[in-house]
């Protein structure tokens, strides 16, 4: 499947789940409540989904770097817009602190009245969090095995809490309710 028809595919993905949600589950709330409901929980897996077949570069290793060693890439770091929108190292350390905080805020709001029902998707969310903190202090040479193990771990669990996330909206049992 090529890079547009994929981006196309996403995007009405996106889209659709964006208006469903807010016309739905999330009627109540304001358009931005359900555009972020919707940003936190589709974009992990779609990132992730991205890299699996597209993968993401890695800063280049040099003489200097220090290949066992957390940061060990940074004798290596050239400031380029490659490397801050590109790389494991940076742009996804990033990009999955940022979503696994936002997820907790949005998580939060959504079942603040039955967290404990809802423990699942918070331990989820914890585990994405954990790859990411792995991905931070990870060396080079670990970078090496640990990209594939983090692109498809990280998609899976992230799938897994949106579809969660989506049961838990739908369902009243679990504790959505609007304020």
């Amino acid at each position: 499947m090529n890079e547009l028809v994929l981006s196309i595919l996403l995007l009405a993905i996106f889209v659709t789940h964006f208006l469903f949600s807010w016309f739905t589950v999330l009627k109540n709330e304001t358009w931005f409540f359900a555009l972020v409901v919707t940003i936190t929980f589709l974009t992990p897996w779609m990132s992730h989904l991205w890299h699996i077949l597209y993968g993401e570069d890695r800063i280049s290793k040099c003489e200097k770097s220090k290949l066992d060693k957390s940061f060990g890439w940074t004798p290596c770091f050239e400031p380029s817009y490659n490397t801050f929108v590109n790389t494991y190292e940076i742009t996804l350390v990033a990009e999955n602190l940022f979503f696994s905080v936002l997820a907790y805020y949005v998580l939060y709001t959504l079942f603040k009245r039955n967290l404990i029902g809802n423990i699942l998707v918070f331990l989820l969310n914890t585990a994405l969090l954990t790859l990411a903190i792995i991905l931070l202090f990870a060396s080079p040479l670990f970078l090496d095995d640990y990209t594939q193990t983090y692109d498809w771990a990280g998609f899976i669990i992230s799938i897994i809490l949106w579809l969660l996330v989506e049961i838990y909206l739908r369902v009243p049992y679990f504790g959505y309710q609007t304020l």
